[in-house]
């Protein structure tokens, strides 16, 4: 059995935890989240354009066709006729029409919406990274975990066939009884059971972190162990520390502060409505006969225009009011959210501290608990050894051992998560950058 799960994680692709996390920034949710960022980026060059000068030009040409015409005058007394002949008019005219905003407070102001709306998706796309990474972080460990609960499985299992081999070696001598050989065989059963199901959850972990990173879910990667894995961190900041840090790194907050901006923004394009607008507007054509001549000879056939336009809309309805108040409302929202989002911050930075702190004290508990665990066992099979204790005593003595290796190991795990969880909460998982 053991050489059979073996054979499965020996032809898997190993990962680290840097992989991980690199790959975790450009998942599907990461990717939509900068997409939505990048449309409101380009749309800041389109309320520019509006600022800008929008220059046109223009060819046309015209033809007219009359037919032969008669004319009758009276002179003297007596008609005169006359006719013209057949004949066409042809009109080429080339010109160019330049436009120019002078004041237009509503784009000025939509414009500066469109950047702090850049902003605040700017915000939203690197949170959301933060958010994917910290994920890629937690299912990575779910599968190391998973992996290193079925290698102490296996050992469990090795020891126990080990125990039952021992125990009818000493029955078949006369120096033991059958019922603990037949304890041993039966224990030796539940433990290949067991790891036998755990690899059920090392695959199952295997899927989850394909999936979340974009790779083909019939990937076999194997979690490859942190350096710094199972060794107790570095004290962790004070509350007040870790809280201003996050006010200043959370892109979370950076993005409702932006939001918060762009309201207020909107208020004054909406009140823009009734104030004044002057543009200017230039032109010049040239007009000609013949198309040859159409593109020269400026000198004749040529004419400009130069005009300043002022529009004030003094009255509309009252539907100016009714937007500013909807605007202004809009704020509201945006300030409510800003600050709840400051409370949760500072909610998930004391739980994120208190749950390192904790996860570092039952760390050490565990780690001398696990040391006594295997002295416990290492006693138990001596004595059975040498005659002087039964099959119960060390499988009791193995269970102990393996509770205690796998409490420690999942202890390892959680501190990892929980250091990631509180550079999350302050906004220095990766400083809004891709690793």
């Amino acid at each position: 059995m053991t050489g059979l799960v073996l054979s499965v994680l020996v032809a898997a692709t190993p990962i680290t935890l840097n992989e991980v996390r690199a790959e975790a920034r450009n998942n599907l949710t990461a990717i939509q989240a900068e997409l939505t960022w990048i449309e409101s980026y380009e749309n800041v060059a389109n309320f520019r354009g509006a600022l800008l000068p929008q220059l046109f030009v223009g060819y046309s040409a015209a033809f007219a066709w009359n037919t032969e015409t008669r004319r009758t005058v009276l002179f003297s007394g007596n008609a005169i006729t006359s006719n013209s002949p057949p004949n066409q008019i042809n009109n080429y005219q080339v010109g160019a029409n330049l436009t120019q905003t002078i004041v237009n407070v509503a784009q000025w102001f939509q414009l500066k919406q469109a950047g702090e709306l850049e902003r605040a998706n700017k915000g939203l796309a690197q949170d959301q990274e933060d958010a994917s990474e910290l994920e890629a972080i937690r299912r990575f460990y779910v599968l190391f975990t998973a992996q290193g609960s079925l290698d102490v499985l296996e050992q469990t299992a090795k020891k126990s066939k080990q125990l039952w081999d021992r125990a009818e070696a000493l029955y078949e001598a006369g120096k033991g009884i059958k019922g603990d050989a037949l304890a041993a065989q039966v224990n030796y059963g539940t433990d290949q059971n067991n790891a036998i199901q755990q690899h059920i959850a090392v695959v199952q972990a295997q899927a989850d972190l394909a999936a979340w990173l974009g790779r083909p879910e019939t990937d076999e990667l194997v979690a490859v162990q942190p350096k710094a894995f199972g060794q107790t961190p570095p004290p962790p900041p004070s509350y007040t520390e870790a809280a201003a840090t996050a006010k200043q790194q959370r892109a979370i907050l950076r993005a409702y502060a932006a939001q918060i901006d762009a309201a207020q923004s909107n208020i004054t394009v909406q009140q823009a409505n009734l104030f004044p607008r002057l543009n200017l507007t230039g032109q010049i054509f040239h007009n000609s006969n013949d198309f040859g001549t159409a593109f020269y000879q400026w000198g004749i056939n040529t004419g400009a225009t130069l005009s300043v336009n002022l529009n004030w809309q003094i009255f509309d309805g009252m539907s100016t009011f009714a937007l500013s108040r909807q605007a202004e409302e809009q704020t509201r929202a945006a300030k409510a959210t800003y600050s709840q989002s400051e409370r949760d911050v500072d909610g998930q930075i004391r739980t994120t501290l208190n749950a390192l702190a904790d996860q570092v004290k039952a760390l050490d508990v565990l780690t001398a608990n696990r040391a006594a665990a295997a002295k416990n066992l290492e006693y138990f099979q001596e004595r059975f050894n040498a005659g002087a204790s039964n099959t119960l005593d060390v499988r009791d003595a193995q269970v102990k051992l393996l509770s205690a290796e796998l409490n420690l190991l999942q202890t390892q795990a959680n501190v990892e998560n929980a250091q990631a969880s509180l550079a999350r909460a302050m906004g220095t998982l990766s400083n809004g950058a891709k690793p």
